[in-house]
This record gives structure tokens, C-alpha cells and sequence, in this order.
């Protein structure tokens, strides 16, 4: 699965990883060491002039769930299609979000070390996301998902599940409303390879969710 991640590559940097003009900069934006459920985050989408950043909540939430109740962070890449909640938004609502590292714990004994994934060539990459929107006029927001796929050797350690990590030269066909047939995409949402990433052991700062900063990265004692 994934529950937390980090973002903290400069934003021009992003821009050009993601083709989003420098405008579109979100006002929200900065490093970020520690994103957890519920917060705003950065997604990258295709509007009407192209690709453009927008802010979402990151508890997808569909539009006809009675007072915004159900709001999972996650959803299964394989039955996502298949499942009212998702199958919308995978068919014509989806996303990146711009991430450079995401957490897992690994069980140590009695208790659970956090590691921090990220590519061995530190470069961003985009987490899979589909979106919604909820509420009307004034109290209308729009959430986001992370898709999830069967985890690679690296990150099985931790976890059965990892977030699926979108190679750049599918996120054109990823982000393409046009694409509408959630089967012909399934072949984008395949593990990321275990021999481009590295997981390194971190401070177990990082657990407390409302923790913010670079300590949440500092090495595991």
C-alpha cells in the first residue's frame, strides 16, 4: 500500500520531469518530508490547455458517498475498473503525483523501522492517482487515490503491496482522457523494478504523522 510519501525536489525540476509550465506552480507547494492521508497534495492532470497541477485531498472520496464518509487512500490497480467506487475515475478522472521517496515499515522484532523507497537515481517520479470530485458550489472538493500493485522483491520486505510508480514515457497515455478502456492501460500498472530502487532505514520520527522536516529522513540509529 502506501500511507506516507515525501516530495521534496525543487518545483522547476518537477515542471520539466512532468511538461507542466512553471505557471502552474500551486501555491501550496514545498518539500515536503512527510504527506500523509487526508492532507493536500500536489497532482499533476491534463486539463483543458494541457497538463496542469492542481491540489487535491488525499482521501478519494466518489461523488455520491452521503456526507463524504467514505474516503479510502488506496485503491487496487487490478479490480479498480471493476469496483463503482473507482471505475469512473480510472476510465476518465486519472493522475500523477509527483512524489521522490514513499514510506514503509519493516518489522524488526517486536517493533516496525521505517524505510524510505526512492529511485537509486534520485530522480521524481509520478504515483498513479485517480481523482474525484465531491459536493456542489461552495463545498465541493476534489480527492485523490493512490493505485496500488503487487510489490517487487524490494519492497515485499515490508509490505505485499507497493504504490504503482508510472514510467515516463507512459504517462502521456496514462493522463490521455481519451484513453477510456481501463483494460488496454492495465500493462502500465505493473511493479516498478526492484534493481532501480533503494530503501534506506530512517529515524522513527517519521511515524508521528503530523512530524514535518528533514529529521523524518534522518538515518535509523
Amino acid at each position: 500500500m502506501c500511507g506516507r510519501y515525501t516530495l521534496r525536489t525543487p518545483w522547476r525540476r518537477l515542471a520539466d520531469h512532468f511538461g507542466i509550465p512553471i505557471k502552474h506552480v500551486p501555491e501550496l507547494f514545498v518539500p515536503r518530508f512527510n504527506i500523509s492521508p487526508t492532507q493536500q497534495v500536489v497532482a499533476v492532470r491534463q486539463g483543458d490547455d494541457g497538463r496542469e497541477a492542481a491540489v487535491l485531498k488525499w482521501n478519494f472520496t466518489p461523488s455520491w458517498s452521503k456526507h463524504g464518509k467514505i474516503a479510502p487512500i488506496n485503491a487496487m490497480s487490478e479490480t479498480a475498473a471493476e469496483k463503482p467506487m473507482f471505475r469512473s475515475a480510472i476510465k476518465i478522472r486519472r493522475c500523477l503525483l509527483p512524489a521522490d521517496g514513499f514510506y514503509e515499515w519493516v518489522k524488526k522484532g517486536k517493533a516496525k523501522q521505517p524505510h524510505h523507497f526512492h529511485l537509486k537515481s534520485g530522480e521524481p517520479f509520478g504515483l498513479a492517482g485517480i481523482w474525484e470530485a465531491w459536493g456542489k458550489d461552495d463545498d465541493r472538493i476534489e480527492t485523490v487515490a493512490i493505485l496500488t500493485t503487487e510489490a517487487n522483491d524490494l519492497v515485499r520486505q515490508a509490505h505485499t503491496r507497493m504504490p504503482v510508480i508510472v514510467q515516463p514515457n507512459d504517462y502521456d497515455e496514462w493522463l490521455d482522457p481519451e484513453m477510456q478502456d481501463a483494460t488496454s492501460l492495465q500493462h502500465i500498472l505493473s511493479s516498478f523494478p526492484a534493481d532501480e530502487m533503494q530503501a534506506d532505514a530512517v529515524s522513527d520520527y517519521v511515524n508521528n504523522s503530523r512530524h514535518e522536516g528533514e529529521q523524518c529522513l534522518a538515518p535509523a540509529e
